[in-house]
């Protein structure tokens, strides 16, 4: 494996356990989450961001609250 092969696997080990975390919490705390898990590396923060997105999870406890509320 390369340099740079080894480069990004590395960083999609590391994106995919903070997405891991942070798509449970709920999300009033992902933001501080991802600011403070990504180590002000803006590219990361983004990539961060768009997988949340595109994954529409509320987060775990979003979800709990909706169902005691019903």
């Amino acid at each position: 494996m390369s340099s740079a092969e080894r480069s990004v696997s590395d960083r999609f080990r590391k994106l995919s356990g903070l997405f891991d975390e942070i798509v449970e919490l709920h999300a009033a705390e992902r933001e501080a989450a991802i600011l403070a898990s990504c180590g002000g590396d803006r590219a990361l923060e983004a990539e961060l961001r768009a997988l949340l997105a595109a994954d529409g999870r509320t987060g775990v406890h979003d979800l709990f609250a909706g169902m005691v509320s019903a």
